[in-house]
């Protein structure tokens, strides 16, 4: 049998993760330390009880006058580890509260927030890697959690490639100038091709 490792980390918003975000601005991520298992049902006994058993984390730190944390999600990665190198064979994604995010397809056109880099920012879905005809779950159609999608970010407008698993559809009301540049970004890439 295959030996794996998996890997279970936490992506937190800093300065909390709201109305800021649907006017375009940053907000702040912070990953956590990593916790590491060589079982999957270890793993997700501690994604059901993950919240609790860290709330002290988030506690402390209000308590002491830093910034407000609040956890955004939660990030298992499987690996191979009995090869020359280490394989990343899946990424999931579970909310604060442990349930499994499905990896929702979105369209060309979609408004969505994701992490990019050590910011949580809006954008637009440019290129959907699943193409037009390809239903989820086909034969054709390459996994969720390796696809790539490709994304305009905002404000920048600069094309990103985020994995599937990271894409969210926004918390909030998006505010409609942002809705609208997007648009009109999405108009121009389509109708010009990659910048």
């Amino acid at each position: 049998m295959e030996n794996r490792i998996y890997i279970l980390y936490a992506l937190n918003a800093v300065g909390g993760d709201g109305p800021a975000l649907k006017c375009g601005a940053k907000g702040a991520l912070q990953r956590s330390p990593s916790l590491y298992f060589y079982s999957l049902l270890k793993a997700e006994s501690a994604i059901s009880c993950y919240r609790e058993a860290y709330a002290p984390l988030y506690e402390d730190a209000q308590e002491a006058g830093e910034e407000a944390v609040s956890l955004y999600c939660l990030v298992l990665e499987t690996w191979l580890t009995d090869s020359l190198y280490p394989e990343k064979l899946s990424t999931r994604v579970f909310s604060p509260d442990g349930a499994e995010l499905d990896g929702v397809i979105y369209q060309v056109g979609d408004i969505i927030e994701s992490p990019f880099g050590e910011h949580l920012q809006l954008g637009i879905v440019a290129e959907s890697p699943f193409g037009e005809h390809v239903q989820p779950g086909s034969a054709t159609e390459s996994p969720v959690s390796e696809a790539c999608y490709t994304v305009l970010a905002y404000p920048s407008m600069d094309v990103e490639y985020l994995q599937a698993p990271f894409l969210f559809a926004p918390k909030h009301t998006v505010d409609h100038r942002v809705r609208q540049q997007l648009n009109e970004e999405l108009d121009a890439y389509l109708a010009f091709g990659q910048r």
